[in-house]
């Protein structure tokens, strides 16, 4: 029979409920429907059958069962009828709804008449609704003929055989019971009598049963069914059944459900098969009884085993539970007792059960991929992968069995940190479910061999895991530089063509024209050196050119030499120091800094052997490389102008010598040393968390221009905010490294600490690390949305607020780094992240954040990409941009250029000139020589451009305004039709430069 309360009856209990009135039900319906299948599910939008309704009266008793379940009834007495019906409603004749309907047998309804009394029938309706008790308005107890309880009884009944199945199996027999064996009657055979279980329902036969065959072969079934009789004293009946088909269980046309179970076959008359099975325990008790030699035993359980007293050390084990993994019982030799630890399992003080083959599968230690999402239910497979996470290093797999849900459960808190050393091997479909967030599913370290999805029950969202963020650097699918796809041709440099200084007085002194001993073009010797000098050569350079030469071994204190509009910059080292020292003057002060840099204690990068080189990034920043590898980035004061080589600061009797010279124009990339970095965040950032943000800067960083990550400090920490991640970072030694990341803000955000505190907090980050000459890169705070907006698509997510107000901060934040200057921001932080929106939450894919706040590993590549890109756009220089430099007053004739000199802007293949080139009392004729350019800044081809003679106001032309300058290709700047008059001559063009 089938019940149950119709679409058009919810609509009316939600309805009242909502306008807080009476619901009224009053009236039972009973109708004949032709070709009714009673068994059939009902539509629950099944219209009341009019043409076939047969009685309909009112509702004659109520009664409370619960708060959610009312019973309605009524009594069809014998004074009612005739009729048959096979369908009964429930109506409320007030909302004119039909609200439940029942789908029974057809039922005849007799009238008492002629002397035959008709018979009574009561029906009844248990209505199942939430809050159903109140909005009936339903507080009488139900009387004991309202309550049906032959379904209770018959789950008992089902339970008893369950019970009994459980502990013993489903079809058993007890010794020779039920055993089919011939008679010497021909072709009679005798069953025994004696007790089984068929079906876990117990039966039993106290004198034998004779059967007689005429053909074979036959099969016996016991057909076995729990009945009663008129004094309701029920018990189980037995027949037995001879056959030549295969029977299996049915119901018969009492609706009496019946169990059958083959016990033998009869093959001839005096040839029987015994079907009949022994319980588990007398399955053991047989095993048992069996030579150890010959067999591998099979046991169900672990537990089972444990329980035994007779082993003995040789005997090989299946255990059912355990994957039907083999074991070997041997000496305990002081092994520990563990329930999960099978390869090390004490069974008594002497003797311990050893696994053979260990493949490292969960199901040898008891581990279930049986969790239902739809039940709530499943093993929980927390002790298993606590246990095996202290066995690390280790490979846990995780199979999808044919019989599982491919969903491993680990539920429960976990204290452990760090997944280093375990590496998670999953089927495909395999996936995760957990109630707390910080297991070991989640934490730092954790390698899986597939992108692997899994579930936070808490907060109902999915996060995933992939394969790539630990791999090794040879894993890798790509390892590029800044830029891919990079050809270069080198030039050569003529070192008769350096601009040569002596500089003393370290380090206050000014450079001073010189002229070195002897040069040619591939080498220059400057001689001994005195103390507290340094002999310096240097060429001009443009953005983007990359220089390279050889000091001399001898040479003390070798170094890289930058001239610029305002001063110079020298990086020297002390021979195996490991230390390198740059100093910078800059009109009349000069600043000196100490770095150590790792890569120095290489002899292969000592400065008296390698290839120093410099890049020029910008007009005003440049790197020291090393044998093609930058070790330091230095952003100057004053515009760079020319670099070169040099040597001294101590007293040397060796000659100093600067040779093989070359450049390529146009460089973007270099090697980059190995990096220190230090992490600053909170929750979107920690380490706590499988996948971190940082952990994924690191792998894209690995590789890229040579680069590795020799130490990373992650300080983050979920849940904090600036003024807690300041306090950390100022308490941590950070003394050498290079690169600070900062991320955070998202929980100042929450707690409204203020826009203006998180801008303060950062800035005074900025000033520690600075103060220890590390570089800070700040990213902006991240997006993310409302609880209510993730809830709108399946996901709780977290109780956040003011997640509008991102904006502003970001906006603040910019605005007091812009004021400060020269801050490097990392803004792909958040622009590669795209638009952040709840829209984007989809179980089955990895959207931007895992619920409504965090990055899912999706959202957390991205933001270790871009702080990758950050350090190696910085690394690279590619933040640097070329300015104007004034060009050095020797590069014109005589006086000119004293007082005012062009200004220049080159880039690797063009330059372009503006400004005025003052005359200072230089007269100039047809033709005249006006200035001779270094062989970087050469035209590719003569050319002639256009100037304006002005006077002394600079924008006031003279009388003979226009004058002509001619460009030659070897460098020759010459003048035409200079108006004697003129103080200032216009310089500005534009052409090619030469290769």
């Amino acid at each position: 029979m089938a019940s149950i309360i119709t679409i058009a009856g919810e609509k009316l209990f939600a309805a009242k409920a909502q306008a807080n009135e009476q619901l009224d039900i009053d009236t039972f319906i009973f109708a004949n429907v032709p070709e009714q299948d009673a068994t059939a599910p009902i539509n629950r939008e099944e219209a009341l059958p009019t043409d076939h309704v047969v009685h309909q009266q009112i509702v004659q008793q109520v009664g409370r069962i619960n708060d959610n379940v009312v019973v309605y009834s009524t009594v069809l007495d014998s004074i009612i009828g005739p009729f048959e019906f096979n369908w009964v409603g429930l109506y409320s004749s007030i909302n004119n709804a039909l609200v439940a309907i029942n789908h029974i047998p057809t039922t005849p309804k007799t009238k008492t008449e002629s002397g035959v009394a008709g018979n009574t029938l009561n029906r009844n309706f248990g209505i199942e609704y939430s809050g159903i008790a109140e909005l009936t308005g339903i507080s009488v107890s139900p009387e004991t003929w309202q309550l049906d309880f032959s379904a209770r009884l018959s789950g008992m009944d089902k339970l008893t055989q369950q019970l009994a199945e459980d502990l013993n199996g489903k079809d058993w027999f007890i010794d020779d019971g039920f055993n089919v064996t011939p008679r010497s009657t021909a072709n009679t055979f005798r069953v025994a009598p004696g007790v089984g279980y068929v079906s876990g329902l117990r039966v039993e036969i106290k004198e034998e049963h004779i059967l007689t065959l005429q053909s074979y072969p036959q099969f016996v079934y016991v057909d076995t069914y729990f009945d009663g009789n008129a004094l309701s004293q029920w018990s189980p009946q037995v027949v037995f059944t001879v056959s030549d088909t295969e029977m299996d269980d049915y119901v018969d046309v009492n609706g009496i459900q019946h169990f059958v179970l083959k016990i033998s076959v009869i093959s001839d008359v005096n040839k029987v098969d015994d079907l009949r099975a022994s319980s588990k325990v007398e399955k053991i008790i047989d095993d048992l009884k069996k030579s150890q030699n010959d067999i591998i035993w099979s046991i169900e359980t672990l537990d089972l085993v444990k329980a035994r007293n007779d082993l003995k050390v040789g005997q090989r084990i299946k255990i059912s539970d355990r994957n039907n993994s083999e074991f070997e019982v041997k000496l305990s030799e002081g092994l520990i007792n563990n329930d999960f630890d099978t390869i090390q399992c004490t069974l008594t003080p002497e003797l311990s059960l050893v696994l053979i083959d260990d493949d490292g599968d969960i199901r040898n230690y008891g581990g279930r991929d049986d969790y239902s999402y739809t039940e709530g239910t499943g093993t929980n497979n927390k002790p298993i992968i606590d246990y095996l996470y202290d066995k690390k290093p280790i490979e846990i797999k995780l199979p999808k069995s044919e019989e599982g849900t491919g969903v491993y459960l680990y539920d429960g808190f976990s204290s452990k940190s760090d997944a280093s050393g375990v590496s998670i091997i999953a089927d495909e479909g395999v996936s995760l479910a957990n109630y707390q967030g910080n297991s070991p599913l989640w934490i730092n370290g954790l390698k899986v061999n597939r992108e692997i999805a899994s579930y936070r029950l808490d907060g109902k969202y999915f996060t995933h895991m992939g394969p790539n963020v630990y791999t090794k650097p040879s894993e890798q699918q790509s390892i590029g530089g800044a830029s891919i796809g990079s050809l270069y041709t080198p030039y050569k440099i003529n070192l008769t063509e350096t601009r040569n200084y002596t500089l003393s007085n370290w380090p206050d002194g000014e450079l001073v024209a010189a002229s070195p001993i002897s040069s040619t073009d591939v080498d220059i010797n400057w001689g001994a050196i005195p103390n507290f000098n340094f002999y310096l050569s240097a060429i001009p350079v443009s953005v983007k050119d990359h220089i390279s030469a050889h000091v001399s071994k001898g040479a003390e204190r070798p170094c890289a030499f930058v001239e610029t509009d305002h001063g110079w910059v020298i990086i020297h080292s002390k021979n195996n120091s490991g230390k390198i020292q740059v100093s910078e003057k800059f009109r009349e002060v000069t600043i000196q800094k100490d770095f150590t840099e790792l890569v120095l204690n290489e002899s292969t990068y000592n400065m008296n052997n390698a290839a120093i080189g410099i890049i020029i990034f910008g007009t005003k920043s440049f790197g020291l490389t090393l044998n093609g590898i930058l070790i330091r980035r230095i952003d100057t004061e004053g515009s760079i102008i020319a670099a070169g080589w040099g040597a001294g600061f101590e007293a040397n009797a060796a000659s100093l010598s600067i040779s093989r010279a070359s450049y390529f124009k146009g460089k973007k990339t270099v090697g980059i040393k190995p990096l220190k970095i230090v992490c600053v965040g909170d929750s979107t950032s920690s380490g706590q968390l499988a996948s971190s943000q940082y952990e994924y800067m690191k792998k894209h960083l690995t590789g890229t221009c040579g680069a590795q990550v020799l130490e990373m400090k992650n300080l983050a920490i979920g849940g904090q905010v600036s003024a807690q991640q300041l306090a950390i970072l100022e308490s941590t030694n950070i003394d050498n490294f290079d690169y600070c990341c900062i991320q955070i803000g998202i929980n100042d955000v929450q707690t409204n600490s203020g826009s203006l505190a998180l801008a303060s907090n950062i800035e005074a980050m900025i000033d520690y690390c600075e103060s220890l000459n590390v570089v800070p890169i700040i990213g902006l705070p991240t997006s993310f949305y409302s609880q209510l907006s993730a809830k709108q698509f399946g996901q709780d997510g977290q109780n956040t607020g003011r997640s509008d107000e991102v904006g502003v901060f970001r906006n603040v934040l910019l605005q007091t780094l812009a004021d400060r200057g020269g801050v490097f921001v990392n803004p792909s932080v958040v622009e590669d992240q795209g638009a952040v929106v709840a829209a984007l939450l989809d179980t089955e894919l990895d959207p931007i954040l895992s619920d409504n706040i965090h990055p899912s590993a999706f959202g957390k590549m991205l933001m270790g990409y871009s702080f990758a890109k950050s350090i190696i756009g910085h690394a690279t220089g590619s933040d640097s941009k070329g300015g104007l430099v004034k060009s050095p007053s020797d590069w014109w004739t005589g006086e000119a250029g004293k007082t005012a000199a062009p200004l220049y802007k080159a880039s690797a293949e063009n330059i372009h000139w503006s400004w005025f080139l003052s005359t200072d009392n230089e007269t100039f004729s047809n033709g005249d020589l006006i200035g001779k350019l270094p062989r970087r800044f050469w035209p590719e081809n003569d050319f002639y451009a256009q100037a304006i003679n002005t006077t002394s106001a600079s924008d006031i032309p003279t009388e003979q305004p226009n004058a002509i300058l001619h460009f030659s290709k070897e460098g020759h700047i010459k003048v035409f039709n200079v108006d004697p008059a003129a103080v200032y001559i216009s310089f500005n063009t534009f052409y090619e430069l030469s290769n």
